[in-house]
């Protein structure tokens, strides 16, 4: 039952929906004259951009200090070395004297010869190289060396037997044998091995080498010496002669020695007082020494003297207790805060904000460049309808062929109007002259709006006739009213 009522209800509503719908009337019903030749409705949308800037902020490369400061006076010093020179002997002149000659012991030369010999190699595979000096190797003799021996095989061809009474050996082809019944043959036999016929047979060659022995002629030699007397019976005297042991040395000749001597030099920091000695002058040269010192200098070796000119600096540390490299720094108790310094940082690119939030970021003047994210674009809002049929107008007493249409006032105006569609977008289409609608097309009647479409119509008149029925039929079986 109360599906039934339900659906009734449903079926009921359906139909007042389809009768609004074929009800209502068609929403451009007014604009009935423009159905026909309109121009396109256009929207002109300018190009989207954003801003950018270079970002500049300041990044602390030397954070702020306090330094000390010391001052120091550099003194100029002086002094002037002067050059003294003499001559001085340092050999004196002495005559000369005559040559003695010295006096050797008189060596005679021995000589003795020994005859040649001969000498012999050890087995060799290949003759030794000669010697100069010496005789060629000469081979005298050949023998061959087994390097690995042969295989042989050795076979028994005739076993040896032995009688025992008779001494008397035999042969047979087998190792059995003691002489059986045979009257020609004595019993007895012992078998005896050492007397045993045997053949043997190369299984693989020996392999050998062939070694020689060699000889050559040793040459004799001749000896030589120097004495006073022979050195013994197989020594000869050659006759010649030379000075042995020196026995007097004799005295070599002496020239006269002329006198020498060297020019000496000094140098002194005073022109008056001369180096130690005797026979000193100036020679008039003269080298001046000067140094700039921020501490006197050591006097115990150089006279130096204060010229009166003088330079002071200054010079700053960050500790008060440790005075700049060098000498003669003193404190004078002044100091003063150094500033940080800031080093500008720029972004090496645009951006429309701040690359980061941790530091303190600031425009960097004339940086601001416009990107273009969409460029200019035109939307097209209502299309160009179709052309006009172009009938022959007919002439009016007093009228232009053209008929004027309605201006944005609602007068006949020049035929133009403007439609401003947002900020910045205008459209101003031309109006044609109105002329007659054409044809109906898919159902829809000149001058009525789009109208409905045909499964739309069907649909509600079924649904009418349907709810129709229904209630009728819920009257008959007597559903209770809600």
């Amino acid at each position: 039952m109360i599906r039934t009522r339900f659906l009734t209800s449903s079926l009921a509503t359906m139909a007042v929906a389809a009768t609004i719908t074929l009800a209502t009337p068609p929403a451009n019903a007014a604009d009935a004259t423009q159905q026909c030749g309109q121009p396109a409705v256009t929207v002109s949308h300018p190009a989207e951009s954003h801003s950018e800037w270079l970002w500049q902020r300041s990044e602390v490369t030397q954070d702020a200090y306090t330094r000390y400061q010391f001052t120091r006076t550099q003194q100029d010093y002086s002094y002037t070395d002067y050059e003294w020179t003499r001559y001085v002997i340092t050999q004196q002149a002495v005559p000369g004297q005559d040559a003695v000659p010295p006096t050797y012991q008189q060596l005679l030369e021995w000589q003795r010869t020994t005859p040649d010999t001969t000498e012999t190699s050890g087995w060799l595979r290949v003759a030794p190289a000669d010697t100069a000096g010496y005789g060629a190797w000469e081979q005298i003799d050949t023998k061959t060396v087994e390097d690995v021996p042969a295989v042989t095989e050795t076979v028994i061809v005739g076993y040896a037997f032995k009688q025992r009474n008779t001494g008397k050996i035999e042969f047979r082809d087998e190792p059995s044998f003691n002489g059986g019944d045979d009257d020609a043959h004595d019993k007895g036999w012992d078998r005896w091995p050492d007397a045993d016929q045997t053949e043997t047979t190369t299984i693989t060659p020996a392999v050998t080498h062939l070694e020689y022995l060699y000889q050559r002629v040793v040459p004799g030699t001749v000896e030589t010496t120097w004495a006073l007397t022979s050195p013994g019976a197989d020594w000869t005297a050659t006759g010649a002669t030379r000075n042995g042991d020196l026995i007097d040395p004799g005295k070599p000749a002496v020239p006269p020695i002329l006198e020498e001597g060297v020019d000496q030099t000094a140098w002194t920091t005073s022109s008056s007082a001369s180096p130690a000695g005797d026979d000193w002058s100036l020679t008039g040269n003269s080298e001046p020494h000067a140094l700039s010192s921020y501490t006197a200098p050591d006097t115990s070796e150089q006279p130096w003297l204060p010229t009166g000119t003088s330079s002071s600096e200054l010079g700053y540390t960050t500790d008060p207790g440790t005075a700049p490299a060098g000498d003669g720094w003193t404190a004078t108790g002044v100091s003063e805060l150094v500033p940080a310094v800031l080093t500008p940082v720029t972004s090496a690119t645009t951006s429309a904000a701040a690359p980061d939030v941790e530091h303190e970021w600031a425009k960097v003047a004339d940086s601001l460049t416009t990107v273009v994210d969409r460029d200019a674009w035109t939307e097209t809002v209502t299309p160009a309808t179709d052309p006009c049929p172009t009938d022959t107008p007919t002439d009016e007493p007093g009228g232009d062929d053209e008929v004027a249409a309605p201006g944005n006032d609602g007068t006949k105006g020049p035929g133009r109007f403007e439609q401003v569609l947002g900020e910045g977008h205008v459209v101003a289409p031309t109006v044609k002259p109105a002329q007659a609608a054409p044809a109906p097309q898919g159902g829809v009647l000149p001058n009525t709006g789009n109208g409905a479409s045909l499964g739309l119509t069907a649909a509600g008149l079924g649904s009418l006739a349907a709810g129709a029925v229904l209630m009728m039929m819920g009257r008959r079986r007597g559903f209770p009213r809600s």
